[in-house]
């Protein structure tokens, strides 16, 4: 029944995982991007530029290390598509995939640093780029022991994770960074005036709320934001899942949602401001959420899509129409 596990479903979601991760490694890499600027400087001369000028912390070696290591556990995850290719069984094939995804990563990590020789915030640093080699190197060794010898992962992603709907969890991960973005809405993302800014100057808008107002505006945000959310997560569980593992799953991503908004807030507001998250507006939402749980666990797939599309758009358009949170304003 699980034969050649690491096939199918597996390979199909490190594909879309290591594009999106991809995706936010160069975000981060180049963020801001209103701080690009074009210069007639060679983008590579961070190359010759002196060690004793790099200024080089460890706090930067670590978080480059880090940064690297899951896109280069991925890449490894993608090119083994099956069982032939495991270390013990061919260490000439597992080199050359080792060297093929360090070779990927560094070109990668050298583009992007060169590109931050155009940035008036960033700077370009060669130790950058080896550290990055070095993450890639760990992950992709990581992942050649993991692919090999825990076979049970495949099967448990076989049985649990829809295939062919990598693209769903994608866009759970990246709204879950999102979440460390300072917005002030609970479970909300930013607006998009926030990334455009550099190019489209908009000024914000600071409406005084009453109480009231307040409370019925966190209120709907966040079961919207939650709405889309689980619907996301119920597409990308697999058809054949009974109701009970459903309703599990469901239940335990609504946990690990909460778990991290919590974290969220940590990183916004401090380590003691999380219990702004138990706010009226929310307490009040938690009826509606139960709801929706139920809802999305009860309802068949097409009920659930256009629900999820309803959810989404509607996130979108908050996203954008509501006012600046009065805590976030201070």
């Amino acid at each position: 029944m699980f034969k050649d596990a690491f096939d199918h479903t597996p390979t199909n979601l490190a594909k879309w995982l290591t594009l999106g991760y991809a995706m936010v490694l160069i975000y981060v890499t180049l963020h801001p991007l209103s701080a690009m600027r074009w210069t007639a400087v060679v983008p590579w001369v961070f190359v010759l530029k002196h060690w004793s000028k790099l200024g080089v912390t460890l706090f930067d070696v670590w978080t480059n290390v880090v940064a690297y290591a899951p896109l280069g556990f991925g890449l490894v995850w993608i090119l083994s598509r099956t069982n032939a290719f495991h270390w013990t069984k061919s260490r000439q094939i597992a080199v050359l995939r080792l060297m093929a995804v360090m070779l990927l990563g560094a070109i990668l990590s050298f583009l992007l640093e060169s590109a931050q020789s155009y940035s008036v915030e960033r700077v370009a640093s060669l130790w950058d780029v080896m550290c990055n080699t070095a993450g890639l190197f760990i992950g992709a060794v990581l992942a050649t022991f993991i692919r090999g010898r825990v076979s049970w992962v495949g099967r448990v992603m076989n049985h649990c994770i829809a295939p062919h709907r990598g693209a769903l969890w994608v866009v759970i991960g990246l709204w879950a960074l999102a979440q460390l973005h300072p917005q002030g809405w609970s479970f909300m993302t930013a607006p998009l005036t926030v990334l455009t800014h550099g190019w489209l100057p908009m000024q914000g808008v600071s409406i005084p709320l009453t109480a009231q107002q307040l409370m019925n505006l966190e209120t709907i945000a966040s079961v919207v934001a939650l709405s889309g959310m689980l619907s996301l997560v119920r597409l990308g569980l697999h058809p054949r899942l009974g109701f009970t593992a459903r309703c599990g799953l469901l239940l335990g991503s609504l946990i690990i949602v909460l778990a991290w908004q919590v974290l969220a807030y940590g990183v916004q507001y401090g380590w003691g401001e999380w219990r702004l998250l138990a706010s009226e507006g929310m307490i009040s939402a938690l009826g509606f959420i139960v709801l929706v749980y139920w809802a999305w666990a009860l309802l068949p797939a097409p009920w659930v899509i256009v629900g999820a599309v309803m959810s989404l758009a509607l996130h979108v358009a908050l996203a954008q129409m509501l006012p600046m949170h009065p805590y976030s304003a201070d």
